[in-house]
């Protein structure tokens, strides 16, 4: 006879098709949350991810990552009728590997997380067929992503499919976890129903940070040091802010200052032959490294950047990782975005100005980069402080272990 879930170990099924180990280069949330959930809530996850992301590939995965269950669909490749179908493919993995499963091995609850729809769905068919409850965490609103960030029109056969699924998984839910804060009433609008929320941020996980440290330019007298380290898609406005640079090496009384793009994407292409195309002399590229690595080029940097796409889908909030490690690393950020919740400006970390606007990012930039390194340092210090207070990957564990046993509770 089976012990009832109360009396051990909590058994999860976390469906990600873009789950990666915490020792890769890229978005390693729920690595992080299965791990404090594991050594703080006696939670067992099984991690079911697909081989790859189209810039996190499947190399870059490691063998000692026993949390993982990788299912059999090739390395996605960049948007695309070919990105749909290796979404489908993998939520037919997905599905394929839950009949597979003996039932003896059946988890306690099914957790799927919506980097896309397709997935999400494969989860609860999943959970179904275990007769077990199902979790939805919603990371991007779909297909609102597609039509703010990407320009389909709202009669396009997959905003139109994504709508009805949409619906569908928020309805069938159990519990829809939040990592927008501001999203919740766009759940239940589209639910049409009252749906149990719990909101479960992106974070950092405080206990590996390393010391702050000084940057390199206050040791050794070098150019203020601007870094972005993060995806290079078109989401992201990397071109905004190859434009503000652009504006900024043109100033004659700019100081010296450098710009460290650190990551990958399908438009990193386009963006070093921009840089070359104006003879921009004063900008890197360099290739994603793991988040350690990550954290200790930080460390160098005077100025962290991150930039949005002026959007309306920004309107609920904003919650990417990249920019709690940002904050964590003591450094001020410069952000360009809309948003309502904004983080830095909440914090005061750093310098808010509007997106898609290279003029008033090469401003505000040029502040920064003119104000004393005790001014930036306090900056930095608020911004770590405002992590550690409100994005500690250890409470947002903490509360989702127990929505999930709350969920397997109700049954």
């Amino acid at each position: 006879m089976t012990p009832p879930a109360s009396t051990r170990p909590l058994k999860v099924w976390l469906v990600n098709h873009y789950a990666i180990p915490e020792s890769a280069p890229g978005i390693t949330r729920h690595a992080t949350l299965a791990r404090l959930m594991d050594e703080r809530s006696d939670v067992e996850t099984v991690i079911v991810s697909g081989r790859g992301h189209y810039w996190n590939v499947a190399e870059a995965r490691d063998e000692k990552a026993d949390r993982f269950e990788s299912v059999p669909v090739d390395v996605a490749p960049a948007n695309g009728i070919r990105r749909v179908l290796n979404m489908l493919h993998f939520a037919l993995r997905v599905v394929t590997k839950g009949l597979r499963t003996p039932r003896r091995k059946r988890p306690d609850v099914v957790l799927a997380s919506s980097p896309h729809l397709f997935g999400a769905v494969a989860g609860w068919m999943v959970a179904r067929w275990f007769r077990v409850p199902f979790a939805l965490e919603v990371r991007d609103l779909w297909p609102m992503s597609l039509v703010e960030l990407l320009g389909l029109k709202g009669w396009h056969p997959l905003v139109a499919v994504m709508k009805v699924m949409e619906r569908f998984v928020y309805r069938a839910a159990d519990v829809v976890f939040l990592v927008l804060p501001g999203s919740g009433t766009h759940v239940q609008r589209v639910a049409g129903r009252t749906v149990r929320l719990a909101t479960v941020p992106n974070g950092v996980d405080v206990s590996t940070l390393p010391e702050p440290g000084t940057p390199a330019s206050v040791t050794t007298g070098g150019p203020v040091s601007v870094v972005y380290a993060g995806a290079h898609g078109v989401p992201n406005a990397l071109d905004t802010m190859l434009d503000a640079w652009t504006i900024i090496e043109r100033r004659p009384d700019a100081p010296a200052m450098t710009l460290r793009l650190i990551g990958d994407g399908k438009e990193k292409d386009n963006l070093r032959a921009l840089v070359d195309e104006r003879g921009l002399t004063t900008v890197t590229f360099e290739d994603p490294v793991p988040k350690p690595q990550v954290r200790e080029r930080m460390r160098d940097a005077d100025i962290l950047i991150m930039t949005w796409r002026d959007s309306p889908l920004y309107a609920n909030g904003i919650s990417p990782n990249k920019l709690y490690d940002y904050m964590a690393a003591a450094r001020p950020v410069m952000i360009a975005v809309d948003t309502p919740i904004n983080p830095v400006a909440e914090a005061d970390g750093g310098v808010s100005v509007p997106p898609e606007d290279p003029a008033a990012l090469a401003e505000g930039l040029l502040r920064l980069a003119a104000t004393s390194p005790e001014e930036r340092a306090r900056l930095g210090r608020n911004g770590a402080a405002y992590v550690h207070e409100h994005h500690d990957l250890a409470k947002v564990a903490d509360r989702m272990a127990q929505e999930l046993r709350t969920a397997v509770g109700r049954g």
